[in-house]
């Protein structure tokens, strides 16, 4: 019994002994781990300037940020191994690694995959930071490109995270990849009024109709414009002022220059084949149905504030363009009223 206890003790105390010897080591692999969190912190702040001076593209500039924070964490921790177990030496650690790699690629597959596919994307930058894209049922603005995921902010203001691989293998609609496009809007009016039109001016009514389209975009621009230069309530007095069913040759010289109703007339006629007599006896009363169907979204108690139909004929989104489902839904409202 007595013999017994006394292994126990000198057990006891072994385990006691070898705990203090490991104990300074283990230290300082705390230190050193703590130390490698501020370190890699610094690192990145440094990395992240270095880049926005020297680096034009924001893609880049976040894969050397990311490049220093991973491998300052990877020589700390190895540097942390080292001191908390003096016999093991560095070669054992890469040793044990490479026996490991192995099991730890089928248990984080999914992780490493993703991993390498940002670094891809942010080599190759089938996309910029803030570009606005589509991706399978997502479509918004890139903020950020991340370990794992890619953010995207929708237009509604959501934010949606998709897997780098998912981004890396499917196919990405960037829309706003170069600095301009085309984009065709159709400004629909009611039947009755486009067979007013039709018999008045004897045109085909879908010739009426087309007209109105082109006399739409010239409209969308002009009111863009006023928006930007002298705010958003000067294009809505606009709206309020000539919107209506009566020509108004007030409106149409209000929005466009001379040489602008010439280009008019001129796109009309060459794509509905009515002639320019003709466009221009219209455009006094297409000009100012345009407005009157920018007017479905005026609020009534305060005829200067939001217009929601408006701000979606000009884009409220701001990625450049109308939307169709913009451009869908103004139709819904104006064909509902």
């Amino acid at each position: 019994m007595n013999e017994l206890l006394e292994t126990i003790i000198n057990s006891s105390k072994e385990l006691i002994g070898s705990g203090v010897k490991i104990l300074p080591g283990l230290l300082t692999a705390l230190i050193l781990i703590l130390l490698t969190r501020y370190a890699a912190q610094f690192i990145t702040q440094l990395a992240t300037q270095v880049g926005k001076r020297t680096v034009r593209s924001k893609s880049l500039q976040l894969l050397l940020s990311k490049t220093c924070y991973i491998t300052v964490w990877v020589v700390g921790v190895l540097i942390a191994c080292v001191a908390a177990f003096p016999g093991l030496r560095l070669g054992d650690i890469i040793a044990t690694l490479g026996l490991g790699s192995v099991a730890i690629g089928f248990a984080f597959q999914d992780i490493f995959k993703n991993f390498l596919a940002g670094i891809l994307l942010l080599l190759q930058e089938p996309f910029r930071i803030q570009d606005q894209v589509i991706i399978g049922d997502y479509e918004g603005t890139v903020e950020r490109i991340d370990i794992r995921t890619t953010k995207i902010r929708t237009y509604t203001g959501e934010q949606v995270l998709l897997p780098n691989a998912t981004v890396f293998t499917s196919a990405v609609q960037v829309r706003t990849a170069f600095n301009s496009r085309r984009t065709d809007l159709a400004v629909g009016v009611d039947y009755n009024t486009v067979q007013q039109l039709s018999s008045s001016y004897q045109t085909n009514p879908t010739a009426v109709q087309s007209a109105m389209s082109i006399v739409g975009n010239y409209t969308r621009s002009a009111l863009r414009k006023k928006r930007s230069t002298q705010g958003e309530q000067q294009a809505q007095q606009m709206i309020n002022q000539f919107g209506g069913t009566q020509p108004s040759t007030q409106a149409v010289q209000m929005l466009f220059s001379a040489p602008q109703i010439q280009q008019i007339v001129q796109e009309v006629g060459s794509k509905t084949g009515i002639n320019s007599q003709t466009v221009q006896r219209m455009l006094p009363l297409l000009v100012p149905l345009v407005l009157n169907f920018l007017k479905t979204g005026t609020n009534s108690q305060n005829p200067l504030g939001s217009n929601s139909v408006l701000s979606g004929f000009l884009d409220a989104d701001g990625d450049g363009d109308v939307d169709i489902a913009d451009a869908m839904q103004m139709a819904t409202r104006y064909l509902n009223r």
